[in-house]
Protein backbone atom coordinates (compact mmCIF):
# COMPACT_ATOMS: atom_id res chain seq x y z
CA UNK A 1 0.00 0.00 0.00
CA UNK A 2 1.34 3.56 -0.99
CA UNK A 3 1.82 6.42 1.48
CA UNK A 4 -0.81 7.93 -0.28
CA UNK A 5 -3.16 5.16 -0.11
CA UNK A 6 -2.60 4.80 3.40
CA UNK A 7 -3.55 8.18 4.07
CA UNK A 8 -6.60 8.17 1.91
CA UNK A 9 -7.59 5.13 4.11
CA UNK A 10 -6.76 7.05 7.86
CA UNK A 11 -8.80 10.00 6.50
CA UNK A 12 -11.67 7.93 5.01
CA UNK A 13 -12.21 5.79 8.60
CA UNK A 14 -11.57 9.17 10.55
CA UNK A 15 -14.07 11.01 8.64
CA UNK A 16 -16.37 8.08 9.56
CA UNK A 17 -15.55 8.19 13.27
CA UNK A 18 -16.39 11.24 13.07
CA UNK A 19 -19.84 11.28 11.44
CA UNK A 20 -20.59 8.67 13.96
CA UNK A 21 -20.53 10.73 16.64
CA UNK A 22 -22.21 13.85 14.83
CA UNK A 23 -25.06 10.88 13.97
CA UNK A 24 -25.48 9.92 17.79
CA UNK A 25 -25.42 13.81 18.98
CA UNK A 26 -28.19 14.18 16.29
CA UNK A 27 -30.52 11.08 16.93
CA UNK A 28 -29.86 11.15 20.97
CA UNK A 29 -31.03 15.02 20.43
CA UNK A 30 -34.17 14.33 17.92
CA UNK A 31 -36.48 11.25 18.69
CA UNK A 32 -37.47 10.96 15.16
CA UNK A 33 -34.23 9.97 13.86
CA UNK A 34 -32.91 6.12 14.17
CA UNK A 35 -29.00 5.61 13.65
CA UNK A 36 -27.33 2.45 13.08
CA UNK A 37 -23.37 1.40 13.28
CA UNK A 38 -22.18 -1.93 11.71
CA UNK A 39 -18.29 -2.96 12.04
CA UNK A 40 -17.80 -6.42 10.15
CA UNK A 41 -14.56 -8.83 9.33
CA UNK A 42 -14.95 -11.70 6.87
CA UNK A 43 -12.14 -13.98 5.97
CA UNK A 44 -11.85 -16.81 3.94
CA UNK A 45 -9.25 -19.15 2.79
CA UNK A 46 -7.86 -21.07 -0.19
CA UNK A 47 -6.31 -24.34 -0.12
CA UNK A 48 -6.93 -26.16 -3.84
CA UNK A 49 -4.28 -25.73 -6.10
CA UNK A 50 -6.70 -24.77 -9.00
CA UNK A 51 -6.47 -21.49 -7.67
CA UNK A 52 -3.55 -18.99 -7.07
CA UNK A 53 -5.64 -17.38 -4.11
CA UNK A 54 -4.16 -18.06 -0.88
CA UNK A 55 -6.48 -15.79 1.48
CA UNK A 56 -8.34 -13.20 1.59
CA UNK A 57 -9.91 -11.00 4.33
CA UNK A 58 -12.15 -7.83 4.74
CA UNK A 59 -12.89 -5.09 7.31
CA UNK A 60 -15.01 -2.94 7.31
CA UNK A 61 -17.37 -0.13 8.83
CA UNK A 62 -21.03 1.27 7.75
CA UNK A 63 -23.47 4.33 8.88
CA UNK A 64 -27.02 4.01 8.29
CA UNK A 65 -29.21 6.85 9.09
CA UNK A 66 -33.31 7.00 9.09
CA UNK A 67 -35.51 9.79 9.65
CA UNK A 68 -39.03 8.24 10.37
CA UNK A 69 -39.74 6.14 7.86
CA UNK A 70 -40.06 8.39 5.32
CA UNK A 71 -35.93 8.09 3.96
CA UNK A 72 -32.37 7.73 4.90
CA UNK A 73 -29.20 7.02 3.92
CA UNK A 74 -26.34 4.63 4.49
CA UNK A 75 -22.01 5.37 3.86
CA UNK A 76 -19.78 2.55 3.99
CA UNK A 77 -15.96 1.73 3.66
CA UNK A 78 -14.64 -1.48 3.16
CA UNK A 79 -11.00 -2.72 3.18
CA UNK A 80 -9.88 -5.82 1.52
CA UNK A 81 -6.44 -7.97 0.92
CA UNK A 82 -5.85 -11.00 -0.83
CA UNK A 83 -2.68 -12.64 -0.56
CA UNK A 84 -1.82 -15.03 -3.76
CA UNK A 85 0.03 -18.13 -3.54
CA UNK A 86 2.99 -16.56 -4.79
CA UNK A 87 3.37 -14.20 -2.28
CA UNK A 88 1.91 -11.19 -3.24
CA UNK A 89 -0.90 -9.50 -2.28
CA UNK A 90 -3.86 -7.25 -3.31
CA UNK A 91 -4.93 -4.16 -1.22
CA UNK A 92 -8.31 -2.85 -2.29
CA UNK A 93 -10.44 -0.48 -0.78
CA UNK A 94 -14.46 0.26 -1.28
CA UNK A 95 -16.53 3.31 -0.57
CA UNK A 96 -20.22 2.70 -0.71
CA UNK A 97 -22.93 5.14 -0.38
CA UNK A 98 -27.01 4.64 -0.67
CA UNK A 99 -29.65 6.93 -0.29
CA UNK A 100 -33.45 5.79 -0.09
CA UNK A 101 -37.03 7.45 0.21
CA UNK A 102 -40.47 5.76 1.22
CA UNK A 103 -43.30 6.39 -0.45
CA UNK A 104 -47.01 5.54 1.16
CA UNK A 105 -49.31 6.21 -1.68
CA UNK A 106 -53.58 6.24 -0.99
CA UNK A 107 -55.03 3.11 -2.00
CA UNK A 108 -51.96 0.30 -1.71
CA UNK A 109 -51.95 -1.50 1.44
CA UNK A 110 -47.81 -0.95 1.96
CA UNK A 111 -44.77 1.18 1.59
CA UNK A 112 -42.97 1.70 -1.52
CA UNK A 113 -39.28 2.59 -1.30
CA UNK A 114 -36.80 4.17 -3.86
CA UNK A 115 -33.18 3.45 -3.41
CA UNK A 116 -29.84 4.65 -5.31
CA UNK A 117 -26.52 3.12 -4.33
CA UNK A 118 -23.11 3.91 -5.62
CA UNK A 119 -19.89 2.00 -5.13
CA UNK A 120 -16.74 3.08 -6.13
CA UNK A 121 -13.44 0.77 -5.72
CA UNK A 122 -9.31 0.96 -6.24
CA UNK A 123 -7.08 -1.64 -6.10
CA UNK A 124 -3.39 -2.21 -6.90
CA UNK A 125 -3.84 -5.13 -8.80
CA UNK A 126 -2.17 -5.84 -12.19
CA UNK A 127 -4.64 -8.30 -14.29
CA UNK A 128 -8.26 -7.29 -12.19
CA UNK A 129 -9.57 -3.75 -12.97
CA UNK A 130 -7.87 -1.27 -10.95
CA UNK A 131 -10.94 0.64 -10.73
CA UNK A 132 -14.91 -0.04 -10.06
CA UNK A 133 -17.81 2.13 -10.28
CA UNK A 134 -21.32 0.98 -10.09
CA UNK A 135 -24.28 2.47 -9.45
CA UNK A 136 -27.61 0.73 -8.68
CA UNK A 137 -31.41 1.37 -8.98
CA UNK A 138 -33.93 -0.09 -6.98
CA UNK A 139 -37.43 -0.19 -6.04
CA UNK A 140 -39.46 -2.03 -3.38
CA UNK A 141 -42.55 -2.75 -2.02
CA UNK A 142 -43.36 -4.02 1.61
CA UNK A 143 -46.50 -4.23 3.11
CA UNK A 144 -47.62 -2.80 6.27
CA UNK A 145 -47.97 -5.83 8.51
CA UNK A 146 -44.38 -6.82 6.94
CA UNK A 147 -45.42 -10.60 5.62
CA UNK A 148 -44.57 -10.07 1.74
CA UNK A 149 -41.61 -8.32 -0.16
CA UNK A 150 -40.96 -7.37 -3.28
CA UNK A 151 -38.20 -5.60 -5.27
CA UNK A 152 -36.23 -5.09 -8.64
CA UNK A 153 -32.94 -4.20 -9.10
CA UNK A 154 -30.53 -2.98 -11.36
CA UNK A 155 -27.24 -2.15 -11.43
CA UNK A 156 -24.67 -0.59 -13.84
CA UNK A 157 -20.85 -1.20 -13.30
CA UNK A 158 -17.38 -0.12 -14.97
CA UNK A 159 -14.67 -1.73 -14.83
CA UNK A 160 -11.06 -0.09 -16.03
CA UNK A 161 -8.01 -0.84 -16.50
CA UNK A 162 -6.56 -4.82 -15.49
CA UNK A 163 -4.70 -6.71 -18.85
CA UNK A 164 -6.72 -9.59 -18.56
CA UNK A 165 -9.96 -7.63 -18.49
CA UNK A 166 -9.01 -6.24 -21.97
CA UNK A 167 -9.20 -2.87 -20.47
CA UNK A 168 -12.94 -1.98 -19.96
CA UNK A 169 -15.60 -3.74 -19.21
CA UNK A 170 -19.80 -2.56 -18.85
CA UNK A 171 -21.62 -5.30 -16.94
CA UNK A 172 -25.74 -4.64 -15.99
CA UNK A 173 -27.32 -7.40 -13.52
CA UNK A 174 -30.84 -7.44 -12.93
CA UNK A 175 -31.98 -8.74 -9.32
CA UNK A 176 -35.78 -9.74 -9.07
CA UNK A 177 -36.79 -10.30 -5.15
CA UNK A 178 -39.29 -11.73 -3.82
CA UNK A 179 -39.75 -12.50 0.07
CA UNK A 180 -42.33 -13.46 2.77
CA UNK A 181 -43.41 -14.67 6.07
CA UNK A 182 -44.19 -18.15 7.39
CA UNK A 183 -45.34 -19.45 10.91
CA UNK A 184 -46.99 -15.77 12.62
CA UNK A 185 -43.53 -14.41 11.31
CA UNK A 186 -41.48 -16.17 13.11
CA UNK A 187 -39.90 -17.29 9.94
CA UNK A 188 -38.75 -15.07 6.86
CA UNK A 189 -37.90 -16.64 3.57
CA UNK A 190 -36.03 -14.57 0.81
CA UNK A 191 -35.16 -15.42 -3.36
CA UNK A 192 -33.59 -13.30 -5.30
CA UNK A 193 -32.12 -14.03 -9.02
CA UNK A 194 -29.08 -12.78 -9.88
CA UNK A 195 -29.23 -11.66 -13.86
CA UNK A 196 -26.06 -10.68 -14.86
CA UNK A 197 -25.05 -9.47 -19.00
CA UNK A 198 -21.09 -8.82 -19.86
CA UNK A 199 -20.09 -6.44 -22.84
CA UNK A 200 -16.68 -6.98 -24.46
CA UNK A 201 -16.64 -10.57 -22.69
CA UNK A 202 -15.10 -12.09 -25.75
CA UNK A 203 -12.16 -9.82 -25.56
CA UNK A 204 -11.72 -10.81 -21.45
CA UNK A 205 -12.11 -14.48 -22.22
CA UNK A 206 -15.55 -14.39 -20.03
CA UNK A 207 -18.76 -15.58 -20.31
CA UNK A 208 -21.36 -13.15 -22.03
CA UNK A 209 -23.82 -13.75 -19.34
CA UNK A 210 -24.19 -15.37 -16.04
CA UNK A 211 -27.75 -16.34 -13.84
CA UNK A 212 -27.90 -17.52 -10.43
CA UNK A 213 -30.89 -17.83 -7.52
CA UNK A 214 -30.37 -17.40 -4.08
CA UNK A 215 -32.44 -18.14 -0.91
CA UNK A 216 -32.07 -17.07 2.13
CA UNK A 217 -34.20 -18.28 5.65
CA UNK A 218 -34.18 -16.59 9.17
CA UNK A 219 -35.93 -18.35 12.07
CA UNK A 220 -36.70 -16.37 14.99
CA UNK A 221 -36.31 -18.06 18.23
CA UNK A 222 -38.33 -17.69 21.69
CA UNK A 223 -36.42 -15.27 24.57
CA UNK A 224 -34.09 -17.50 26.48
CA UNK A 225 -33.74 -19.92 23.75
CA UNK A 226 -31.29 -22.11 22.09
CA UNK A 227 -27.88 -20.31 23.44
CA UNK A 228 -29.71 -17.06 24.42
CA UNK A 229 -29.96 -16.46 20.12
CA UNK A 230 -32.37 -14.14 18.78
CA UNK A 231 -32.54 -16.04 15.10
CA UNK A 232 -30.89 -18.35 13.07
CA UNK A 233 -29.90 -17.56 9.25
CA UNK A 234 -29.61 -20.11 6.69
CA UNK A 235 -28.29 -19.21 3.30
CA UNK A 236 -27.47 -20.79 -0.38
CA UNK A 237 -26.39 -19.58 -3.77
CA UNK A 238 -26.50 -22.07 -6.98
CA UNK A 239 -26.08 -21.13 -10.77
CA UNK A 240 -23.61 -18.95 -12.13
CA UNK A 241 -22.57 -15.51 -10.85
CA UNK A 242 -19.66 -13.05 -12.26
CA UNK A 243 -18.98 -9.59 -11.42
CA UNK A 244 -22.38 -9.51 -8.78
CA UNK A 245 -23.25 -6.90 -6.45
CA UNK A 246 -25.11 -7.94 -3.47
CA UNK A 247 -26.99 -5.38 -2.59
CA UNK A 248 -28.17 -6.64 1.38
CA UNK A 249 -24.17 -6.90 1.79
CA UNK A 250 -23.40 -3.80 -0.17
CA UNK A 251 -20.61 -6.13 -1.81
CA UNK A 252 -19.28 -6.51 -5.15
CA UNK A 253 -17.49 -9.71 -6.57
CA UNK A 254 -15.14 -7.68 -8.64
CA UNK A 255 -12.44 -10.45 -8.96
CA UNK A 256 -12.38 -11.93 -12.09
CA UNK A 257 -13.46 -16.13 -11.18
CA UNK A 258 -16.54 -17.68 -11.47
CA UNK A 259 -18.83 -17.85 -8.36
CA UNK A 260 -20.94 -20.86 -8.65
CA UNK A 261 -22.13 -22.10 -5.25
CA UNK A 262 -22.23 -20.45 -1.58
CA UNK A 263 -23.64 -22.03 1.53
CA UNK A 264 -23.76 -20.45 5.07
CA UNK A 265 -25.44 -20.46 8.30
CA UNK A 266 -25.33 -18.62 11.28
CA UNK A 267 -27.21 -16.85 14.22
CA UNK A 268 -27.59 -13.82 15.97
CA UNK A 269 -27.21 -12.32 19.77
CA UNK A 270 -29.00 -9.38 21.15
CA UNK A 271 -27.91 -7.78 23.65
CA UNK A 272 -30.11 -5.25 25.58
CA UNK A 273 -31.98 -2.60 23.03
CA UNK A 274 -29.15 -1.66 21.02
CA UNK A 275 -26.41 -3.80 20.28
CA UNK A 276 -26.63 -6.84 17.85
CA UNK A 277 -23.81 -9.68 16.75
CA UNK A 278 -24.12 -11.58 14.42
CA UNK A 279 -21.91 -15.14 13.06
CA UNK A 280 -22.31 -16.72 9.75
CA UNK A 281 -19.90 -19.57 8.67
CA UNK A 282 -20.24 -21.06 5.26
CA UNK A 283 -18.03 -22.29 1.96
CA UNK A 284 -17.67 -20.78 -1.42
CA UNK A 285 -16.89 -22.64 -4.35
CA UNK A 286 -15.22 -20.50 -7.53
CA UNK A 287 -14.54 -22.08 -11.17
CA UNK A 288 -10.64 -20.16 -11.86
CA UNK A 289 -10.85 -17.92 -14.85
CA UNK A 290 -7.28 -20.01 -15.75
CA UNK A 291 -9.21 -23.44 -16.04
CA UNK A 292 -12.67 -25.18 -15.42
CA UNK A 293 -11.37 -26.60 -12.12
CA UNK A 294 -13.39 -25.99 -9.11
CA UNK A 295 -12.02 -24.67 -5.65
CA UNK A 296 -13.71 -23.67 -2.24
CA UNK A 297 -13.22 -21.37 0.03
CA UNK A 298 -14.59 -21.40 3.49
CA UNK A 299 -15.14 -18.56 5.31
CA UNK A 300 -16.35 -17.04 8.82
CA UNK A 301 -18.38 -13.11 8.59
CA UNK A 302 -18.44 -11.31 11.90
CA UNK A 303 -20.44 -8.39 12.37
CA UNK A 304 -21.29 -6.23 15.44
CA UNK A 305 -23.82 -3.21 15.27
CA UNK A 306 -24.91 -0.22 17.80
CA UNK A 307 -28.36 1.24 17.29
CA UNK A 308 -29.53 5.06 18.91
CA UNK A 309 -33.19 5.51 18.49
Amino acid sequence: MTALAARRKVLTISSMLVLSNFISSVVNAQDSWFARVDLQTFTSQFSDAATSRDSLGNAGMFLRADYLERGGFTIGFNRTALDLDDGSSVDQDNIFLSGRVALTPDGIDGRITLRADGYNISNDAIDEADSVAAGTAQVSYLNFSETFYVDLGFTRSEYRGGQALAGRLDIDQFTPTIGFALNQQSDWVQVRGYFIDVSNASGANLPDSTSAFELKWTHWLRPNGFLNLNNLRFSVLGGERQFGVDHDAATIFNLAELQTGTLSVGGEWVFGEQNRLMLLVGVEEYESRQGSDPYRGPFLYLNFAHEWQ
